[in-house]
């Protein structure tokens, strides 16, 4: 009977701890299928649109290398724990959105305008409770057709808003890809229990 329980209990204690990883390759190997729930695809009218979790540890990893030391390690915890990340990749036909777009100069402009400019405002993050959480910050680096997506990586601020409730929301607006809003649900389990690096 005692083994039974302490065995429940090891076996309650692994499923809610977050899963650890032995390098940053390996994370993204985990990150990338789609069962684990950190990256969902849409393809709407030919727009292929992925959106992708970035755990804190995926984060600092990126900018350390291989074995660095632990006071380093921790300092860049620090510096994005407390904030969720999130990349936003397009693509039409194996190439960049915008490759696609630029046969229309006004149309090409007009969405290197909101990929640079303005997403901030095309991007709308809400919780079950329906309160809306703002885009804290966004990048947009340009690959010239190297990636075969255009990608776009937003920052919100890691909050009770964020983490309440068993999912957010995040809508896309139409960019003038003839789309219409594109609405990714994800769970919020995968940011409050996010994997982690053993650095």
């Amino acid at each position: 009977m005692d083994r039974i329980v302490i065995f429940s209990l090891a076996l309650l204690l692994t499923a809610c701890s977050p899963k650890s990883f032995e390098s940053k390759k390996d994370m993204l190997i985990y990150l990338t299928d789609e069962e684990n729930g950190f990256i969902q695809h849409k393809t709407v009218n030919g727009v292929e649109y992925t959106l992708l979790y970035r755990p804190t540890d995926l984060m600092v990893a990126h900018e350390l290398p291989e074995k660095a030391p632990v006071n380093e390690v921790m300092e860049l915890v620090k510096k994005y724990r407390d904030h969720a990340y999130f990349t936003l990749s397009l693509g039409k036909n194996n190439r960049e959105i915008l490759t696609e777009a630029a046969g229309n100069k006004g149309n090409y402009r007009k969405l290197l305008q909101k990929l640079s400019f303005d997403m901030d405002r095309n991007i709308t993050v809400t919780n079950q409770q329906r309160d809306t959480i703002p885009v804290m910050d966004f990048i947009y680096p340009r690959m010239y057709d190297l990636d075969g997506k255009n990608t776009i990586m937003f920052v919100l601020k890691r909050t009770d808003k964020v983490l309440k409730g068993k999912r957010i929301n995040i809508a896309i607006a139409d960019l003038g890809l003839m789309t219409g809003e594109v609405t990714f649900r994800l769970p919020t389990e995968i940011i409050r229990n996010e994997p982690k690096i053993n650095f």
